[in-house]
């Protein structure tokens, strides 16, 4: 390796620490006197003072300034004594700090660890800013140290996230080891001792030595609604600096009904409670909570084993089900632990949090356990069904063209898909549904598509051929497609191949699309869109179809709003505007009216007709059947409702319009039935009112306008926007400011 010309030509490479290093040994081949290093890039990098050869040894690093890095005594191997230091640079260096909250903090200059005589623990921590004074981890002044704190005691910021206090605590850690060891306590802001635990030296684990009965704790209250004055429902209670969690249910009189209690240490075990009755335990290799836990356990009120978990070592493991005597009753085989343990889901047979108190007896709690291992036993019967189902040469000719270990998935778990695909096509439905279900969980993920998707889709159309003599499969295959094809994202890499690949099925769509039976021809309706977007014979087929006058509103609704998509993909805005605008003033449904004039403002930019918005504001005004008519529309309205659908449309394609008309909507909410009222204040905030809205230099003409009506309405009908003060507080709406 060629040597850089600021480092002695005696000194020899040391491959282990990547360094040039040069002193002197003696007779035994000991290092003695002070050695020093030098980085490859030439600078000096440290010293190390070896003395006689006897430890402690004085070292220090340097940053490529020559200030000093690092300072410690070293004992050999990962063994220190006494005080370490590390101090940062004012310039780019190569040198470690540690990392948490100080390495980005430019609040923290410089942190000291204390090592025992053991040499591999430090039992205490201090940080400090450039002026050298103390400071907390997050770079505040340290607090003053109440007198019944240990001087080596560490000051521990709050944390919101982490429902965490601020609070003192003494302890030791064994970095080498990632693990507590010795003594540890623990002391709110007071001086007051919440809790002291020892760690056993040799295994890591906790022996609990003091628990305080009374700790400060961060509350949140949910009260009964219906109830005048309300009363408390439900109360949530983080101690013990966010390691302790207790839910609390109350019936409408305010009477304590019960409470489930989570206590959590650390990279060591967690325990719940029900009514202090322990219920589930989890234990984890000291100070390695990511590899497989030591023991998983679910128990039944009087200390016996209702479920455990055994890992075989490889990966996999099985669960086992017991009845109060011991006996096994289930067992049931899990092959992705791994999976498991990193999304920490051992506890998954536990029901889940709920605002309303449902499990009022221990009984009820333990009934809801068994069920959730019940329904996993049942998927797990379905899973072995589905990798047992032989699978036709036809399908396994498609299946061995992709490499499913690397295909994009929402999960990574596109492994299982051929088998899962395979079940969809089974003729028995219990076995087909949970395919579909599984293979919906690796293929779509809020909203957004995966190269999987494509996949999946291209090879279920491919196997339509073979399943049309069996309607029931047939139809569920057209079903799983026309899912795929209504995902908002569906247009991204893949796509074009996937609806290529797919134009053998155009004729049949075309022939399903004019069914009698209005989910068959939606269903292929919204397929034919895509896969048929080239076609004439598809934009033939939808005019025709919404504009027959012998189908239901509904259908030709339906139809419609297909066409207004068709012009979207195939980027016809002129012939949509051609065919759309006398359509507009001459049809008298108030329904179609008000789809054409969304599929015509969603394409006009901020140059909308006055009368296709005020269309629209008149729809969100008024409620009433035309917008629960519009509801039926989900594929095109999406999953957040119509008001959130109509308030998108023009907030995010003619703000303008919106800022014209914001001002007369919201006035005459006060006069809606109050769930339309609650469902358009609802789209209205999310939509306007992004966080820090308030502090743009200039508020966007829709955002003023609302924010001046609303103002305008907390005066006129104060009801009103008491009514709707929480979603108000939600999105920190302000009202009775200027806005400009």
């Amino acid at each position: 390796m060629e040597k850089h010309k600021n480092i002695p030509l005696a000194a020899v490479w040391n491959a282990e620490w990547k360094e040039w290093m040069l002193g002197e040994q003696n007779e035994q081949g000991e290092k003695i006197g002070i050695w020093h290093a030098w980085h490859i890039d030439g600078h000096h990098c440290a010293t190390a003072d070896y003395g006689d050869g006897i430890p402690p040894f004085l070292n220090k690093r340097f940053h490529p300034d020559g200030t000093l890095a690092q300072q410690g005594y070293w004992l050999g191997g990962n063994k220190w004594i006494g005080c370490y230091r590390w101090i940062k640079s004012e310039h780019a260096t190569p040198e470690y700090f540690p990392g948490g909250y100080t390495k980005g903090n430019a609040l923290i200059w410089a942190i000291e660890y204390d090592y025992t005589e053991e040499g591999t623990a430090y039992n205490a921590r201090r940080y400090f800013d450039r002026q050298y004074h103390p400071v907390t981890e997050k770079g505040a002044p340290l607090p003053e140290r109440p007198s019944t704190v240990p001087t080596r005691a560490c000051f521990v910021d709050a944390n919101s996230s982490k429902q965490l206090l601020s609070h003192w605590v003494m302890s030791e850690f064994d970095p080498w080891k990632n693990r507590y060891t010795g003594e540890y306590a623990e002391w709110d802001m007071a001086g007051n001792l919440l809790l002291k635990r020892h760690y056993n030296r040799d295994t890591g684990m906790p022996e609990e030595a003091f628990i305080a009965d009374v700790v400060p704790e961060k509350i949140s209250y949910d009260y009964y609604q219906h109830t005048d004055p309300p009363v408390l429902r439900h109360s949530r209670h983080y101690a013990y600096n966010g390691n302790d969690y207790k839910q609390l249910y109350f019936d409408e009189e305010g009477k304590l009904l019960y409470f489930v209690r989570q206590q959590y240490i650390p990279n060591l075990l967690t325990r719940k409670y029900y009514n202090d009755i322990l219920v589930y335990e989890i234990v984890h290799i000291p100070g390695d909570a990511k590899q497989v836990p030591v023991s998983v356990k679910y128990f039944y009120p009087d200390g016996a084993i209702l479920i455990d978990y055994h890992s075989n070592g490889d990966g996999t493991g099985n669960w086992c089900m017991y009845d109060e005597t011991g006996a096994a009753l289930l067992t049931m085989r899990l092959d992705k632990e791994a999976f498991v343990n990193e999304k920490h889901r051992w506890d998954y047979f536990i029901p889940g949090s709920t605002l309303d108190p449902v499990h009022t007896t221990i009984a009820s709690y333990l009934d809801a356990i068994i069920r959730n291992f019940g329904k996993e036993y049942e998927q797990y019967l379905i899973s072995n069904s589905i990798k047992s189902l032989p699978v036709p040469d036809y399908l396994q000719k498609e299946l061995d063209k992709i490499d499913w270990k690397r295909i994009e998935t929402s999960n990574g778990a596109g492994e299982e898909l051929p088998a899962e695909i395979n079940g969809v096509l089974s003729g028995d439905d219990e076995i087909a549904t949970a395919a579909a279900k599984w293979i919906w969980w690796k293929i779509a993920y809020q909203g957004d598509v995966f190269e999987a998707t494509y996949t999946t889709a291209t090879i279920l159309a491919r196997m339509l051929p073979y399943c049309m003599h069996t309607p029931v499969v047939a139809a569920r295959l057209f079903g799983f497609l026309y899912e795929i094809m209504i995902q908002p994202n569906i247009r991204r890499d893949g796509y074009e191949e996937m609806i290529s690949s797919m134009a053998f099925l155009i004729p049949q769509l075309l022939q399903r699309a004019g069914a009698k039976e209005p989910i068959i021809a939606r269903q292929a309706q919204c397929i034919l869109i895509h896969v048929g977007k080239n076609q004439p014979e598809t934009m033939g087929f939808l005019q025709t179809e919404w504009q027959d006058t012998n189908y239901t509103i509904a259908r030709r609704a339906h139809a419609l709003f297909c066409l207004g998509r068709l012009y979207e993909l195939t980027d016809e805005t002129e012939k949509m505007e051609a065919d759309l605008k006398p359509a507009f003033e001459a049809v008298t449904d108030e329904l179609l009216q008000l789809i054409i004039a969304i599929i015509l403002v969603r394409n006009a930019d901020n140059n909308a007709a006055d009368s296709w918005v005020m269309c629209i504001i008149n729809a969100l005004s008024s409620g009433g059947e035309t917008i629960t008519q519009l509801a039926h529309m989900q594929p095109f309205i999406g999953e957040d409702g119509v008001p959130q659908y109509l308030i998108d449309v023009l907030y995010n394609t003619n703000g303008t319009a919106l800022a014209k008309h914001i001002r007369s909507l919201m006035m005459a909410l006060p006069s809606s039935e109050l769930s339309h009222q609650q469902a358009l204040m609802q789209a209205i905030c999310s939509a306007l009112f992004s966080p820090g809205y308030f502090e743009m230099k200039e508020v966007l003409p829709e955002i003023g306008n609302a924010l001046r009506a609303l103002t305008e309405l907390a005066e006129k009908v104060p009801a009103f926007i008491k009514a709707h003060s929480e979603v108000l507080k939600l999105y920190d709406v302000r009202l009775g400011q200027a806005y400009s």
